[in-house]
């Protein structure tokens, strides 16, 4: 009956060991911090490449997440879209702003698979006369859940001050992401110069065309207290940009 007895002690005492060294092990686990991985850009052309630039490594991996910005300046509707390999999604909606340039945009999402392209295609060309492009951006380590918060959009007709509008986020250590467009008469100087201050440029685009050119721009703020955000305008000639779209993403660490 002792030598029962001191079985099971033994048994018991090696199972809470083992326990509280996989406590141990979790609870000093370090997750890998949100990253951005870096950008791209398509001005003028239908192919957005999947080379990046502008942050710690120029090719997306497994699990990467992927928002684009696809635009056009047209005096008619041309719905952006965006296909290559990757399952992608539409954030919110497209839509159109209409004014005295006009302007057709998208935002888009994509988890990255196995099977990584050399490039996207987008079907956001206006041709001829009419600016068009596109804006790549790409982020690492971000949760299961990669949007913090409901993304929030804005547009207006009269201004080419795109204004992303004010996202509250609801976990510490979000990266806020500011994207904004706009349509412009194609005069230099009209395009998007730079991102809402405070934020770090990611990538900006231009596509000067002599009726109509368009532009857009990222910029982003990192590891964020969870709270209200309100990005201030992108920089942009207003005189003769009529029409603008913009949002604002929280990614969730």
């Amino acid at each position: 009956m002792i030598r029962l007895i001191v079985t099971l002690l033994t048994a018991l005492a090696l199972f809470c060991s083992q326990a509280s060294a996989g406590f141990l092990l979790n609870s000093f686990a370090v997750k890998s911090p949100l990253v951005f991985v870096g950008a791209s850009k398509a001005e003028g052309v239908t192919t957005l490449s999947a080379t990046l630039t502008g942050g710690i490594s120029s090719t997306i991996e497994v699990g990467d997440l992927l928002v684009a910005i696809v635009g056009n300046a047209h005096t008619t509707t041309i719905t952006p879209t965006i296909s290559g390999t990757y399952t992608w999604n539409t954030i919110g909606s497209t839509g159109r702003a209409n004014g005295t340039n006009d302007l057709n945009y998208g935002y888009f999402y994509a988890i990255a698979n196995p099977s990584p392209p050399a490039s996207f295609t987008t079907s956001s060309s206006a041709g001829g006369t009419y600016g068009y492009g596109s804006i790549l951006v790409v982020f690492r380590n971000q949760n299961g859940t990669q949007f913090d918060a409901t993304t929030t959009f804005a547009s207006g007709t009269t201004s080419g001050k795109s204004n992303p509008p004010s996202i509250t986020s609801v976990t510490d250590g979000a990266t806020i992401l500011a994207l904004g467009m706009n349509a412009n008469d194609g005069t230099a100087g009209r395009e998007i110069s730079a991102v809402s201050s405070g934020y770090t440029s990611l990538m900006l685009a231009n596509s000067a065309k002599s009726n109509m050119g368009w532009s857009g721009g990222a910029g982003m703020i990192t590891n964020q207290v969870a709270g209200a955000y309100d990005p201030g305008d992108f920089t942009a000639s207003a005189s003769a940009a009529s029409t603008w779209s913009a949002a604002t993403i929280a990614i969730r660490p």
